[in-house]
């Protein structure tokens, strides 16, 4: 006889398997068994809408799209329905119809409809994206201070306000809109802020940024990566454009970037990424490793590459080293800090040259290093100096830090420097102040996360490179583009 409350829950099971699947790198599959329950279960819209946001991440956007319009028009006052077509929606390039559903749902989080929205934040982007796109610079301005006043999220709301001025060449009015706001975590308001900095400080000094225009869409295999603007901060930004480059390098491939700070700060001359292509979200990284190591001959082209993360020592098996030595040379080559901005960068550095011979620079992060565990205690820097200070010819210790007075305290009998030390802060851009001292002292040390990294691996001068070993157990000598010892 035939089981129906079997029946019933078959569904149900299908969902939960098809999940278990997405979990361990088997997307089709999962794809294949969701859909399956979705057959079984027509009329339920949450499993439509679970199947959906999974097609999204496996690139079957199209028809992604089409189903979650069709829950969007159902359901008009689920806002994550509403929220998710305008994604889909935008992904597969109908601009119009994204822009209608991200109104669509401003409305009712304004209502307070809804409360809970899960991707707001890239709906606003969406929003903000689509506006400037179409030059509609005033208008999204006064939107997204509307927004801002009501209390969508404010931090939000005055990024894209003031990514609406720079659009539109205002980048101290930009600079202006986004206030304290600057420091946030969102990383799409330090690209604003920085941008911002960039352009402003290029007006006032007279030079000359190099103007950016589109990829030829006809006669090119290119590969872009709009999430470059959008998604991690500058070091991990430089990660994921170096793995891109390293990729279109080896396969004769176009890169064609969005505006970031990476563009600016370096000389770079990828033109501006042609917008809406396919996007590749899952397996990403992967596939990028294995084509680098020789292990995948396969060539993704005309593709947009979502948040790849970045290189590291992992995708060549070094240990505790980034790059293999091959690279040296294309990479040091490729990364040259534009000219025009040494007048915000050489006067710190000429004045810690004139104050000593030999420059260790140390950069010891903190941040959200704190909250995992993961910093590089003081202790091992300060007992590697008791024992090499008193060897080196006329040193002089410059820190850099996310927590810069916590950190000078634990160092005050080395008398070190920190950037406001030894010239004015260049508003929004210090990072980059600290980040070319480090690119250009004697001595580097680093810490956990990236920053460090690769400014050593941009450092052509140092003749000693330090590091936390595994666990910051230690202190280790490395070639950033070769081995290591313990110091």
């Amino acid at each position: 006889m035939l089981n129906i409350e079997f029946l019933s829950d078959l569904p149900a099971w299908l969902v939960s398997r098809g999940f278990k699947l997405s979990e361990i790198d088997t997307q089709e599959d999962a794809v294949r068994v969701l859909r399956n329950a979705m057959l079984l279960a027509p009329n339920d819209a949450e499993l439509s809408f679970l199947f959906a946001r999974l097609a999204f991440e496996v690139g079957l956007t199209e028809e992604a799209a089409v189903i979650a319009r069709f829950l969007s028009a159902l359901n008009p006052y689920n806002a994550n329905y509403v929220g998710f077509s305008c994604q889909a929606l935008y992904a597969i390039g109908n601009t119009e119809a994204a822009e209608v559903e991200a109104l669509r749902l401003v409305e009712l989080v304004k209502a307070g409809l809804e409360t809970k929205v899960s991707r707001l934040e890239e709906i606003l982007r969406i929003l903000g994206e689509v506006m400037i796109y179409k030059k509609e610079y005033l208008g999204a301005y006064k939107l997204f201070v509307d927004l801002a006043k009501v209390g969508l999220n404010l931090t939000v709301c005055l990024t894209m306000a003031a990514d609406a001025f720079l659009a539109n060449g205002q980048a101290a009015d930009a600079t202006g809109i986004l206030g304290l706001h600057a420091s946030s975590n969102w990383s799409r308001t330090f690209v604003v802020a920085s941008l911002s900095q960039f352009r402003d400080s290029a007006l006032r000094t007279g030079a000359d940024i190099p103007s950016r225009h589109f990829g030829d869409h006809d006669s090119a295999k290119s590969v872009s990566i709009s999430s470059l603007a959008w998604y991690g901060r500058f070091a991990h930004q430089l990660s994921e454009y170096l793995l891109l480059y390293l990729y279109t390098k080896r396969n004769n491939l176009v890169l064609e970037t969005p505006e970031w700070v990476g563009h600016y700060f370096f000389e770079l001359d990828e033109p501006l990424q042609k917008p809406y292509q396919h996007v590749l979200r899952r397996g990403q990284r992967k596939f990028l490793q294995e084509n680098l190591r020789d292990e995948n001959s396969a060539v993704a082209f005309n593709v947009d590459i979502f948040s790849p993360g970045g290189l590291s020592s992992d995708d060549w098996a070094l240990g505790e080293s980034i790059l293999p030595e091959a690279l040296r040379e294309t990479v040091q080559s490729r990364l040259k800090v534009r000219p025009l901005w040494m007048p915000y960068l050489m006067p710190a550095l000429e004045k810690l040259e004139a104050i000593g011979s030999t420059i260790i620079a140390i950069h010891l992060r903190r941040g959200d290093r704190v909250a995992a565990n993961d910093i590089t205690p003081t202790a091992l820097y300060l007992e590697w100096l008791s024992r090499t200070w008193p060897t080196l010819e006329s040193p002089v210790l410059f820190l850099a830090s996310d927590d810069i007075n916590i950190v000078k305290q634990d160092f005050a009998a080395y008398t070190p420097y920190s950037l406001s030390d030894l010239t004015a802060p260049w508003q929004n851009n210090e990072y980059l102040q600290d980040f070319f001292i480090l690119m250009n002292c004697n001595i580097l040390g680093i810490s956990t996360g990236g920053f460090g990294a690769y400014a050593a691996l941009l450092n052509q001068r140092a003749r000693l490179f330090l590091s936390p070993a595994q666990n910051n157990q230690s202190i280790i000598t490395f070639d950033p583009y070769g081995s290591s010892t313990k110091a």
